[in-house]
């Protein structure tokens, strides 16, 4: 029974670090809806496709950004805008990739590290089995009623890209899919793939640039660029010294990483108590600024030093 509500009680950590305190404040915690999808359905599917393959922390990032482009690009539709390109937030939808990973990564070690895995059962109840046909079901209801009544368009005010851009994010999150699973089918596990060290650089290195320029918007483009390039070159050379000393032979999983619990603890405190200070999102401009000050740069840094040195628990 203990394995049963894995799911829920990894949903439960998923939706507490999430973020969604911080942009929607202490209604964010009680959505019900959010919990079930995406959060419970993730890791309900997550937990059938583990007990069949071999899925580690790498292979549940790659499950993890996928789902969340499929969310957050197709049916949120959070990361369309009609002002960019083909109507997609690039930027956007690079770091809520990185984002939902580093959140299933975290949200799964602590679960095990909460409660460490038993035996598992055999195969998946009937109560599950609905669970991740009906949820997504009633998403794909919920995606059909609001694009033919136009009100993606009026609440987004996106333009007529929309359906290239879901077929974008469709297709994204099909290769980082199918990347995870073609990595379980491996007899051995293997290092992490070069293109989760360049997302996790590039994601660590966006809110700073973006914070120092900020700061210093007063001072000349010269000056601005000459510090965002010596941050550039300090992360780069940080990255290359992490690439340099990675190992052939993959490393043992780690039972409990206190930089991923701190990361996640500080997630949520961070929001917690930036929350009374500034609101949330759409309350205040400012809460979004001192949560990329305060709470997203330093999770990010933290994270991605020890994932992309050591392998987690999950």
């Amino acid at each position: 029974m203990k394995e049963r509500l894995r799911p829920a009680l990894t949903a439960l950590f998923a939706l507490l670090i999430g973020g969604d305190l911080a942009v929607r404040g202490w209604t964010g915690l009680f959505d019900l809806w959010r919990f079930l999808f995406p959060y419970l359905w993730l890791f309900l599917a997550f937990e059938a496709a583990r007990a069949r393959r071999r899925l580690l922390d790498t292979e549940a990032f790659l499950i993890a950004a996928a789902v969340g482009l499929v969310h957050d690009g197709v049916y949120a539709k959070t990361l369309q805008e009609g002002a960019s390109l083909f109507g997609v937030d690039w930027l956007g939808a690079a770091c809520a990739a990185f984002d939902w990973g580093l959140v299933a990564v975290c949200a799964l070690h602590a679960a095990d590290t909460l409660h460490p895995r038993g035996e598992a059962p055999p195969g998946i109840s009937l109560l599950e089995a609905a669970g991740l046909v009906f949820l997504p079901g009633a998403a794909a209801c919920v995606y059909l009623i609001k694009t033919l009544s136009g009100r993606y368009r009026f609440e987004r005010m996106i333009g007529d890209t929309w359906l290239f851009a879901d077929l974008l994010f469709i297709g994204a999150s099909w290769l980082l899919a199918r990347r995870a699973f073609a990595r379980a089918g491996l007899t051995e596990p293997c290092e992490l793939d070069r293109g989760v060290w360049v997302l996790a650089g590039f994601c660590a290195w966006l809110p700073g640039a973006q914070l120092l320029a900020r700061f210093l918007q007063a001072l000349p483009w010269s000056f601005i660029l000459t510090v965002v390039g010596g941050w550039t070159a300090l992360l780069g050379a940080g990255l290359w010294r992490l690439w340099r000393k990675r190992g052939d032979a993959p490393l043992p999983p780690v039972r409990a990483s206190g930089l991923v619990l701190g990361a996640a603890l500080w997630r949520l405190i961070g929001a917690g108590l930036l929350l009374p200070v500034f609101g949330s999102f759409a309350v205040d401009g400012r809460a979004a600024f001192a949560f990329t000050l305060f709470v997203e740069l330093p999770t990010r840094l933290i994270f991605s030093y020890a994932f992309l040195t050591a392998r987690m628990h999950i």
